[in-house]
Protein backbone atom coordinates (compact mmCIF):
# COMPACT_ATOMS: atom_id res chain seq x y z
CA UNK A 1 0.00 0.00 0.00
CA UNK A 2 1.24 3.48 -0.61
CA UNK A 3 2.52 5.20 1.70
CA UNK A 4 2.19 3.11 4.53
CA UNK A 5 0.86 4.15 7.87
CA UNK A 6 1.74 1.38 9.87
CA UNK A 7 3.43 3.08 12.99
CA UNK A 8 0.03 4.88 13.95
CA UNK A 9 -2.78 3.27 12.96
CA UNK A 10 -5.11 6.15 14.04
CA UNK A 11 -4.12 7.85 11.53
CA UNK A 12 -6.62 8.58 8.70
CA UNK A 13 -6.49 7.22 5.40
CA UNK A 14 -5.22 9.40 2.68
CA UNK A 15 -8.73 9.63 1.34
CA UNK A 16 -10.01 11.62 4.14
CA UNK A 17 -7.06 13.75 4.74
CA UNK A 18 -8.20 17.15 4.93
CA UNK A 19 -6.79 20.34 2.41
CA UNK A 20 -5.41 22.18 4.77
CA UNK A 21 -3.79 24.50 2.56
CA UNK A 22 -6.06 27.40 1.21
CA UNK A 23 -6.46 27.71 -2.57
CA UNK A 24 -5.61 31.54 -2.08
CA UNK A 25 -2.13 30.72 -0.21
CA UNK A 26 -1.07 27.87 -2.21
CA UNK A 27 -2.25 26.05 -5.37
CA UNK A 28 -1.86 22.16 -4.12
CA UNK A 29 -3.31 20.52 -0.65
CA UNK A 30 -2.30 17.64 0.88
CA UNK A 31 -4.37 15.32 -1.47
CA UNK A 32 -1.99 16.70 -4.01
CA UNK A 33 1.14 15.63 -2.66
CA UNK A 34 -0.08 12.50 -1.33
CA UNK A 35 -0.84 12.08 -5.80
CA UNK A 36 2.50 12.81 -6.17
CA UNK A 37 3.95 10.42 -4.05
CA UNK A 38 1.28 7.85 -5.31
CA UNK A 39 2.27 8.26 -8.82
CA UNK A 40 5.11 9.92 -9.38
CA UNK A 41 8.75 8.95 -9.38
CA UNK A 42 8.82 8.38 -5.48
CA UNK A 43 6.15 5.80 -5.99
CA UNK A 44 9.34 3.23 -4.84
CA UNK A 45 9.42 4.54 -1.66
CA UNK A 46 5.54 4.50 -0.72
CA UNK A 47 5.74 1.52 1.87
CA UNK A 48 8.16 4.03 3.90
CA UNK A 49 6.43 6.91 3.80
CA UNK A 50 4.12 8.10 6.99
CA UNK A 51 1.22 10.03 6.49
CA UNK A 52 1.96 12.00 9.64
CA UNK A 53 4.56 13.09 7.55
CA UNK A 54 2.28 14.87 4.60
CA UNK A 55 1.65 18.04 6.36
CA UNK A 56 4.63 18.76 6.97
CA UNK A 57 5.70 18.09 3.50
CA UNK A 58 2.86 20.52 2.22
CA UNK A 59 4.26 23.19 5.19
CA UNK A 60 7.82 23.29 3.52
CA UNK A 61 7.25 23.13 0.23
CA UNK A 62 5.33 26.87 0.74
CA UNK A 63 8.77 28.61 1.26
CA UNK A 64 10.96 27.56 -1.79
CA UNK A 65 7.29 28.56 -3.72
CA UNK A 66 7.09 31.80 -2.10
CA UNK A 67 10.89 32.44 -3.30
CA UNK A 68 10.87 31.34 -6.52
CA UNK A 69 7.79 33.14 -6.91
CA UNK A 70 9.24 36.35 -5.89
CA UNK A 71 12.43 35.67 -7.64
CA UNK A 72 9.96 35.14 -10.85
CA UNK A 73 8.22 38.25 -10.15
CA UNK A 74 11.24 40.80 -10.19
CA UNK A 75 13.13 38.95 -13.14
CA UNK A 76 9.65 39.39 -15.43
CA UNK A 77 9.12 43.02 -14.26
CA UNK A 78 10.90 44.69 -16.75
CA UNK A 79 9.19 42.86 -20.12
CA UNK A 80 5.74 42.26 -18.21
CA UNK A 81 5.46 38.51 -19.67
CA UNK A 82 6.41 35.64 -17.32
CA UNK A 83 8.79 33.48 -19.53
CA UNK A 84 10.05 30.05 -18.94
CA UNK A 85 13.33 31.85 -19.00
CA UNK A 86 12.73 34.07 -15.83
CA UNK A 87 11.24 30.71 -13.99
CA UNK A 88 14.57 28.64 -14.43
CA UNK A 89 16.52 31.65 -13.90
CA UNK A 90 14.60 31.58 -10.50
CA UNK A 91 15.37 27.86 -9.87
CA UNK A 92 19.24 28.10 -10.32
CA UNK A 93 20.00 31.42 -8.90
CA UNK A 94 17.30 29.75 -5.28
CA UNK A 95 17.55 26.11 -5.04
CA UNK A 96 21.24 24.01 -4.93
CA UNK A 97 22.82 23.36 -7.94
CA UNK A 98 21.98 19.50 -8.13
CA UNK A 99 18.16 20.27 -7.06
CA UNK A 100 18.28 22.93 -9.36
CA UNK A 101 19.70 20.87 -12.45
CA UNK A 102 16.86 18.44 -11.72
CA UNK A 103 13.94 20.70 -11.49
CA UNK A 104 15.59 22.68 -14.77
CA UNK A 105 15.62 19.06 -16.75
CA UNK A 106 11.84 18.12 -15.00
CA UNK A 107 10.33 21.76 -16.42
CA UNK A 108 11.61 21.14 -20.05
CA UNK A 109 10.08 17.18 -19.81
CA UNK A 110 7.28 18.83 -18.99
CA UNK A 111 6.45 21.55 -21.28
CA UNK A 112 8.01 19.57 -24.33
CA UNK A 113 5.45 16.73 -23.01
CA UNK A 114 2.75 19.71 -23.18
CA UNK A 115 3.76 20.97 -26.60
CA UNK A 116 3.55 17.61 -28.05
CA UNK A 117 0.26 16.59 -26.86
CA UNK A 118 -1.94 16.59 -30.29
CA UNK A 119 -5.26 17.81 -31.61
CA UNK A 120 -7.11 16.05 -28.67
CA UNK A 121 -5.09 18.05 -25.78
CA UNK A 122 -8.43 19.58 -24.89
CA UNK A 123 -10.85 16.73 -24.19
CA UNK A 124 -8.53 15.98 -21.07
CA UNK A 125 -7.15 17.90 -18.09
CA UNK A 126 -3.57 20.24 -18.67
CA UNK A 127 -1.97 17.86 -15.95
CA UNK A 128 -2.59 14.81 -18.03
CA UNK A 129 -1.08 17.08 -21.35
CA UNK A 130 1.73 17.65 -19.01
CA UNK A 131 2.67 14.43 -17.53
CA UNK A 132 2.20 15.67 -14.19
CA UNK A 133 0.17 14.71 -11.02
CA UNK A 134 -0.35 18.18 -9.47
CA UNK A 135 -2.98 20.40 -10.43
CA UNK A 136 -1.83 22.33 -13.29
CA UNK A 137 -4.81 24.42 -13.39
CA UNK A 138 -4.69 25.83 -9.47
CA UNK A 139 -1.06 26.43 -10.23
CA UNK A 140 -2.16 28.69 -13.73
CA UNK A 141 -4.52 30.28 -11.52
CA UNK A 142 -2.35 30.89 -9.01
CA UNK A 143 -0.09 32.49 -10.42
CA UNK A 144 -2.06 35.13 -12.51
CA UNK A 145 -3.71 36.01 -9.23
CA UNK A 146 -0.56 36.37 -7.35
CA UNK A 147 0.55 39.02 -10.10
CA UNK A 148 3.73 36.72 -10.80
CA UNK A 149 3.60 38.55 -14.48
CA UNK A 150 1.31 40.61 -15.79
CA UNK A 151 0.92 38.08 -18.88
CA UNK A 152 1.58 34.40 -17.52
CA UNK A 153 1.31 31.62 -20.52
CA UNK A 154 0.09 28.41 -19.96
CA UNK A 155 3.62 27.05 -20.55
CA UNK A 156 4.97 29.06 -17.61
CA UNK A 157 2.48 27.55 -15.54
CA UNK A 158 3.56 23.96 -16.81
CA UNK A 159 6.97 24.80 -16.03
CA UNK A 160 6.57 25.92 -12.43
CA UNK A 161 4.65 23.26 -11.63
CA UNK A 162 7.64 20.55 -12.73
CA UNK A 163 9.76 22.19 -10.67
CA UNK A 164 7.79 22.26 -7.43
CA UNK A 165 6.83 18.16 -7.89
CA UNK A 166 10.39 17.78 -8.73
CA UNK A 167 10.79 20.09 -5.62
CA UNK A 168 8.62 17.30 -3.68
CA UNK A 169 10.70 14.12 -4.82
CA UNK A 170 13.88 15.44 -4.24
CA UNK A 171 12.40 15.90 -0.40
CA UNK A 172 11.62 12.84 0.24
CA UNK A 173 14.43 11.08 -1.73
CA UNK A 174 16.90 12.55 0.16
CA UNK A 175 15.31 12.66 3.60
CA UNK A 176 14.80 8.95 3.16
CA UNK A 177 18.43 7.90 1.82
CA UNK A 178 19.64 10.06 4.71
CA UNK A 179 18.49 7.78 7.45
CA UNK A 180 19.81 4.89 5.46
CA UNK A 181 16.77 4.02 2.75
CA UNK A 182 14.89 1.61 4.79
CA UNK A 183 13.60 3.45 7.61
CA UNK A 184 9.93 4.90 7.36
CA UNK A 185 9.41 8.65 7.30
CA UNK A 186 7.38 10.36 9.78
CA UNK A 187 6.56 13.37 11.07
CA UNK A 188 9.42 13.03 13.93
CA UNK A 189 12.35 11.34 11.34
CA UNK A 190 11.60 14.34 9.34
CA UNK A 191 11.53 17.06 12.14
CA UNK A 192 15.15 15.37 12.71
CA UNK A 193 16.08 16.16 9.42
CA UNK A 194 15.10 19.44 9.30
CA UNK A 195 16.81 20.19 12.39
CA UNK A 196 17.76 23.75 12.57
CA UNK A 197 17.28 24.17 8.84
CA UNK A 198 14.47 26.66 8.47
CA UNK A 199 13.68 25.43 4.74
CA UNK A 200 13.90 23.40 2.11
CA UNK A 201 16.45 25.54 0.17
CA UNK A 202 18.41 25.58 3.43
CA UNK A 203 18.64 21.63 3.86
CA UNK A 204 20.01 21.89 -0.31
CA UNK A 205 22.16 23.90 0.17
CA UNK A 206 23.57 22.68 3.67
CA UNK A 207 23.78 19.19 2.04
CA UNK A 208 25.51 20.47 -1.19
CA UNK A 209 28.25 22.47 0.94
CA UNK A 210 28.98 19.13 2.89
CA UNK A 211 29.64 17.73 -0.20
CA UNK A 212 31.87 20.37 -1.74
CA UNK A 213 33.50 21.30 1.36
CA UNK A 214 34.18 16.90 1.95
CA UNK A 215 36.37 17.12 -1.72
CA UNK A 216 37.65 20.57 -1.19
CA UNK A 217 39.29 19.09 1.51
CA UNK A 218 40.61 15.99 -0.17
CA UNK A 219 41.82 18.08 -2.91
CA UNK A 220 43.48 20.97 -0.96
CA UNK A 221 46.14 22.84 -3.50
CA UNK A 222 49.63 23.64 -2.26
CA UNK A 223 49.53 27.32 -1.01
CA UNK A 224 45.61 27.53 -1.04
CA UNK A 225 44.18 27.43 2.43
CA UNK A 226 40.58 26.55 2.55
CA UNK A 227 38.25 26.27 5.60
CA UNK A 228 36.35 22.92 6.78
CA UNK A 229 33.22 23.92 4.72
CA UNK A 230 35.20 24.91 1.44
CA UNK A 231 34.83 28.77 1.95
CA UNK A 232 37.72 31.04 1.34
CA UNK A 233 38.37 34.77 1.57
CA UNK A 234 41.03 36.98 0.08
CA UNK A 235 43.25 39.88 0.14
CA UNK A 236 42.71 41.55 -3.43
CA UNK A 237 41.03 41.47 -6.79
CA UNK A 238 44.50 39.74 -8.25
CA UNK A 239 44.41 36.93 -5.67
CA UNK A 240 40.15 36.54 -5.99
CA UNK A 241 40.85 36.28 -10.39
CA UNK A 242 43.77 33.05 -9.38
CA UNK A 243 41.41 31.98 -8.00
CA UNK A 244 39.05 32.01 -10.43
CA UNK A 245 40.88 30.94 -12.70
CA UNK A 246 42.60 28.29 -10.93
CA UNK A 247 38.96 27.21 -10.12
CA UNK A 248 37.63 27.78 -14.04
CA UNK A 249 40.86 25.04 -15.00
CA UNK A 250 39.84 22.89 -12.75
CA UNK A 251 42.73 22.12 -10.33
CA UNK A 252 40.18 23.06 -7.26
CA UNK A 253 37.80 20.20 -7.68
CA UNK A 254 34.83 21.98 -4.88
CA UNK A 255 32.36 18.95 -5.47
CA UNK A 256 31.87 19.10 -9.08
CA UNK A 257 34.40 18.10 -12.29
CA UNK A 258 36.69 20.47 -14.17
CA UNK A 259 34.02 20.61 -17.44
CA UNK A 260 31.15 21.54 -14.63
CA UNK A 261 33.58 24.34 -13.42
CA UNK A 262 34.21 25.96 -16.96
CA UNK A 263 30.65 25.67 -17.72
CA UNK A 264 29.84 27.93 -14.77
CA UNK A 265 32.70 30.29 -16.16
CA UNK A 266 31.34 30.50 -19.54
CA UNK A 267 30.67 34.01 -18.35
CA UNK A 268 33.53 36.52 -18.04
CA UNK A 269 33.39 39.08 -14.95
CA UNK A 270 33.85 42.55 -15.76
CA UNK A 271 36.83 45.03 -14.17
CA UNK A 272 33.46 46.59 -11.69
CA UNK A 273 32.11 42.97 -11.31
CA UNK A 274 34.88 41.44 -10.13
CA UNK A 275 35.69 45.09 -7.67
CA UNK A 276 31.81 44.14 -6.31
CA UNK A 277 32.63 40.47 -6.07
CA UNK A 278 35.83 41.08 -3.92
CA UNK A 279 33.91 43.51 -2.06
CA UNK A 280 31.25 40.73 -0.71
CA UNK A 281 34.02 38.15 -0.49
CA UNK A 282 36.67 39.84 1.38
CA UNK A 283 37.41 38.82 5.32
CA UNK A 284 38.49 41.77 7.18
CA UNK A 285 41.67 41.44 9.56
CA UNK A 286 43.62 39.21 7.06
CA UNK A 287 45.87 41.73 4.94
CA UNK A 288 48.78 41.40 7.12
CA UNK A 289 49.10 37.77 6.63
CA UNK A 290 50.90 36.33 4.01
CA UNK A 291 49.28 33.35 3.20
CA UNK A 292 47.70 33.66 -0.31
CA UNK A 293 43.91 32.61 0.47
CA UNK A 294 42.78 32.77 4.00
CA UNK A 295 40.27 31.04 5.93
CA UNK A 296 37.69 33.32 7.55
CA UNK A 297 38.42 33.80 11.36
CA UNK A 298 35.76 31.93 13.41
CA UNK A 299 33.20 34.83 14.08
CA UNK A 300 32.70 34.90 10.57
CA UNK A 301 32.15 31.89 9.69
CA UNK A 302 28.76 31.46 11.86
CA UNK A 303 27.62 33.60 9.03
CA UNK A 304 27.87 30.11 6.65
CA UNK A 305 30.08 32.76 3.76
CA UNK A 306 28.49 31.47 0.61
CA UNK A 307 31.53 29.23 -1.75
CA UNK A 308 33.41 30.91 -4.52
CA UNK A 309 31.47 28.45 -6.50
CA UNK A 310 27.72 29.33 -5.18
CA UNK A 311 28.92 33.03 -6.20
CA UNK A 312 29.85 32.07 -9.56
CA UNK A 313 26.95 29.94 -10.21
CA UNK A 314 24.10 32.39 -9.12
CA UNK A 315 26.19 35.52 -11.32
CA UNK A 316 26.28 33.71 -14.32
CA UNK A 317 22.65 32.46 -14.14
CA UNK A 318 21.96 36.33 -13.65
CA UNK A 319 24.08 37.56 -16.70
CA UNK A 320 22.92 34.47 -18.92
CA UNK A 321 19.56 35.50 -18.17
CA UNK A 322 20.27 39.08 -19.90
CA UNK A 323 21.25 37.25 -23.00
CA UNK A 324 25.05 38.30 -21.66
CA UNK A 325 28.75 37.08 -22.40
CA UNK A 326 29.48 39.63 -18.68
CA UNK A 327 29.00 39.60 -15.48
CA UNK A 328 28.75 43.23 -14.25
CA UNK A 329 28.90 44.40 -10.82
CA UNK A 330 24.64 44.34 -10.73
CA UNK A 331 24.98 40.86 -11.32
CA UNK A 332 27.42 40.33 -8.14
CA UNK A 333 24.50 42.54 -6.10
CA UNK A 334 21.84 40.55 -7.65
CA UNK A 335 23.79 37.39 -6.45
CA UNK A 336 24.52 38.86 -2.65
CA UNK A 337 20.92 39.37 -2.54
CA UNK A 338 20.21 35.43 -2.95
CA UNK A 339 23.19 34.61 -0.88
CA UNK A 340 24.14 37.19 2.42
CA UNK A 341 21.57 37.42 5.11
CA UNK A 342 20.05 40.51 5.10
CA UNK A 343 21.22 41.69 1.86
CA UNK A 344 18.41 43.08 -0.40
CA UNK A 345 18.91 45.52 -3.43
CA UNK A 346 16.19 46.90 -6.11
CA UNK A 347 15.33 44.81 -9.26
CA UNK A 348 17.80 45.12 -12.00
CA UNK A 349 16.02 47.24 -14.78
CA UNK A 350 16.19 46.50 -18.74
CA UNK A 351 19.20 47.46 -20.72
CA UNK A 352 18.12 47.76 -24.49
CA UNK A 353 21.16 48.98 -25.63
CA UNK A 354 24.22 47.25 -27.86
CA UNK A 355 26.66 45.82 -24.78
CA UNK A 356 29.50 45.69 -27.68
CA UNK A 357 30.35 47.60 -30.58
CA UNK A 358 33.55 45.85 -32.71
CA UNK A 359 36.47 47.99 -33.12
CA UNK A 360 37.00 47.33 -36.37
CA UNK A 361 33.39 46.46 -37.99
CA UNK A 362 32.20 44.94 -41.10
CA UNK A 363 29.56 46.75 -43.44
CA UNK A 364 26.48 45.27 -41.65
CA UNK A 365 27.71 45.94 -38.19
CA UNK A 366 28.12 49.64 -39.39
CA UNK A 367 24.62 49.61 -40.13
CA UNK A 368 23.16 48.22 -36.62
CA UNK A 369 25.69 50.48 -34.80
CA UNK A 370 23.81 53.75 -37.20
CA UNK A 371 20.81 52.05 -36.00
CA UNK A 372 21.27 51.91 -32.73
CA UNK A 373 22.13 56.30 -32.72
CA UNK A 374 19.13 56.71 -34.59
CA UNK A 375 17.20 54.44 -31.53
CA UNK A 376 19.55 56.56 -28.67
CA UNK A 377 18.40 60.01 -30.40
CA UNK A 378 14.74 59.15 -30.41
CA UNK A 379 14.77 58.22 -26.69
CA UNK A 380 16.30 61.63 -26.05
CA UNK A 381 12.71 63.06 -26.68
CA UNK A 382 14.26 65.97 -28.54
CA UNK A 383 11.97 66.78 -31.26
CA UNK A 384 14.94 68.77 -33.00
CA UNK A 385 16.71 65.66 -33.74
CA UNK A 386 14.17 63.92 -35.28
CA UNK A 387 14.89 64.08 -38.91
CA UNK A 388 18.84 63.10 -38.24
CA UNK A 389 17.45 60.28 -35.95
CA UNK A 390 15.49 58.85 -39.26
CA UNK A 391 18.11 59.37 -41.58
CA UNK A 392 20.20 56.54 -39.36
CA UNK A 393 17.45 54.34 -39.05
CA UNK A 394 16.80 53.89 -42.91
CA UNK A 395 14.09 53.21 -45.06
CA UNK A 396 11.76 51.71 -42.52
CA UNK A 397 11.80 55.06 -40.68
CA UNK A 398 9.74 54.52 -37.49
CA UNK A 399 8.92 50.58 -38.55
CA UNK A 400 12.71 49.39 -37.98
CA UNK A 401 13.27 47.38 -35.12
CA UNK A 402 16.49 47.53 -33.38
CA UNK A 403 18.62 44.47 -32.55
CA UNK A 404 16.19 43.56 -29.73
CA UNK A 405 13.41 43.01 -32.41
CA UNK A 406 11.50 46.32 -31.19
CA UNK A 407 10.57 49.75 -32.76
CA UNK A 408 11.78 53.08 -31.22
CA UNK A 409 7.94 53.35 -29.96
CA UNK A 410 8.10 49.81 -28.30
CA UNK A 411 11.26 50.27 -26.34
CA UNK A 412 9.82 53.65 -24.92
CA UNK A 413 7.10 51.97 -24.06
CA UNK A 414 9.29 49.28 -22.32
CA UNK A 415 11.52 51.70 -20.80
CA UNK A 416 9.13 54.03 -19.66
CA UNK A 417 10.29 57.09 -21.45
CA UNK A 418 8.97 60.32 -21.95
CA UNK A 419 10.03 59.85 -25.82
CA UNK A 420 6.12 58.37 -26.33
CA UNK A 421 4.33 61.10 -26.76
CA UNK A 422 6.95 62.60 -29.05
CA UNK A 423 6.87 59.75 -30.75
CA UNK A 424 3.20 59.40 -31.11
CA UNK A 425 3.02 63.23 -31.85
CA UNK A 426 5.05 62.46 -35.06
CA UNK A 427 3.26 59.19 -36.74
CA UNK A 428 4.77 56.22 -35.26
CA UNK A 429 2.93 52.69 -35.44
CA UNK A 430 1.73 50.94 -32.81
CA UNK A 431 0.64 48.25 -34.70
CA UNK A 432 4.33 46.87 -35.85
CA UNK A 433 5.36 43.19 -34.30
CA UNK A 434 8.21 42.09 -32.76
CA UNK A 435 9.83 39.76 -35.37
CA UNK A 436 9.51 35.98 -35.29
CA UNK A 437 13.04 35.67 -35.49
CA UNK A 438 15.79 38.02 -33.73
CA UNK A 439 18.90 39.39 -36.04
CA UNK A 440 21.41 36.69 -35.79
CA UNK A 441 23.88 38.74 -33.33
CA UNK A 442 21.69 40.31 -31.09
CA UNK A 443 22.41 40.07 -27.65
CA UNK A 444 18.54 40.12 -26.96
CA UNK A 445 16.95 40.33 -23.39
CA UNK A 446 13.88 39.44 -25.54
CA UNK A 447 13.09 36.22 -26.47
CA UNK A 448 11.47 36.09 -29.63
CA UNK A 449 9.35 32.50 -29.16
CA UNK A 450 7.99 34.28 -26.16
CA UNK A 451 7.56 37.86 -27.52
CA UNK A 452 7.15 37.33 -30.98
CA UNK A 453 3.93 39.61 -32.69
CA UNK A 454 4.27 41.94 -29.56
CA UNK A 455 3.48 45.54 -30.99
CA UNK A 456 4.03 49.34 -28.94
CA UNK A 457 -0.15 48.75 -27.84
CA UNK A 458 0.62 44.98 -26.47
CA UNK A 459 3.20 46.48 -24.13
CA UNK A 460 1.23 49.65 -23.28
CA UNK A 461 -1.85 47.19 -22.28
CA UNK A 462 0.64 44.66 -20.96
CA UNK A 463 2.44 47.70 -18.66
CA UNK A 464 -1.08 49.10 -17.52
CA UNK A 465 0.60 52.33 -16.51
CA UNK A 466 0.20 56.42 -17.57
CA UNK A 467 2.45 55.70 -20.92
CA UNK A 468 0.40 52.83 -22.04
CA UNK A 469 -2.56 55.27 -21.47
CA UNK A 470 -1.72 58.03 -23.35
CA UNK A 471 -0.74 55.02 -26.32
CA UNK A 472 -4.72 53.72 -25.50
CA UNK A 473 -5.57 57.94 -25.76
CA UNK A 474 -3.92 58.01 -29.16
CA UNK A 475 -5.36 55.18 -31.08
CA UNK A 476 -8.74 55.91 -29.79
Amino acid sequence: MMCSSAENKSEAPYDNVSNSARFNDVPFDEKDIITVLKRGRCKEYGDLINVTVIPRLAAYLNTPLRKLANEIKRLSAPLTKCTLLDIKTAVKVVLSESVADSCVKAGIQATSIYALSGTGALKISMSRRAGLHFNLGRFYRWMVESRIGRAVSDGAAVYLCAVMECLLEETVRTCITNRGGNEMLTARSFDEVMKEKEDLCQLFASLERTRRGARCSSSKDEGTATSVDGSVCVRDEADLRNLIQTLSSGSIVNGSDGNENQKALQCSLTKEGLTALLYYMQCTGHYEKKTYFETCPASQKLLTLPLLHEWLRVVTAFAAHRRSQFIDEEDVRQAARILLPNADCPPRGISLHIENVPLFASKAEKSAIKRELGFLILQAGKSELIEEALTLLGPLSYRTTSEFGLTALAQAVVMGNEAISLLLSVGADVNTPVPAEAPSKASSWVVPSDFAGWTPLTWAVAREDRFGQSIDRSVQ
